[in-house]
């Protein structure tokens, strides 16, 4: 992720939190994936934890969770948030997925990459993924091209848009269970759930 990103969510985290909390858990993608995986208490991974708005919900289906950001005042956050739980800073881009994991959530962050950088991403988690692993994906729906910088009171961030031929083309050893599109607000968005081949 760039700097001018990862400093846009550091100068603006408070506000970008009092905004998610206006919209909510992700709770009908949440139970949709741990309905999909099926077996009791999985080891959960979530890529982009922000302020830990989802994590709240996920943990009430998993005592194993971790969740990390880029952003050290999402992490700062989340913490207070929920002390308990096991927040990290850490960079997507250099992330060592060491432990066995079973389900991965990346809300609304990979979209902060290029498409060569997400296939790497995608092809390393591949390994961490236990059998029949569930790696699930929300990204803006949109023609690939150059990272488009978006400026708001807080900075600019630079975003990727996909379609589902792209996440098809670099999502090598899954299977695409589940995608669907969806319009938040104005913006068209790509959910898609990959599952780990046999």
């Amino acid at each position: 992720m760039d700097l001018k990103t990862v400093e846009t969510y550091n100068r603006g985290a408070i506000e970008y939190a009092k905004k998610f909390q206006g919209i909510g858990p992700r709770i009908g993608c949440i139970n949709e994936v741990f309905a999909e995986y099926a077996q009791p208490n999985p080891r959960v991974l979530e890529i982009g934890c922000d302020d830990g708005r989802d994590a709240e919900e996920i943990c009430k289906k998993t005592n194993h969770y971790t969740g990390f950001d880029i952003s050290k005042s999402f992490v700062a956050l989340a913490r207070e948030k929920l002390p308990e739980v096991n927040f990290q800073v850490a960079d997507v881009e250099t992330y060592e997925f060491a432990e066995p994991v079973d389900i991965i959530f990346a809300f609304a962050s990979l979209l902060h990459v290029d498409k060569e950088t997400f296939r790497q991403i995608l092809k390393r988690a591949h390994i961490s993924l236990s059998q029949d692993g569930i790696f699930y994906i929300s990204v803006k729906l949109g023609s690939y091209k150059g990272g488009e910088v978006i400026k708001d009171a807080f900075g600019e961030r630079t975003f990727y848009f996909y379609e589902f031929g792209d996440i098809e083309e670099i999502a090598d050893g899954y299977e695409i269970i589940n995608q669907r599109k969806l319009t938040v607000g104005n913006t068209p968005w790509l959910y898609i759930i990959l599952k780990k081949q046999r």
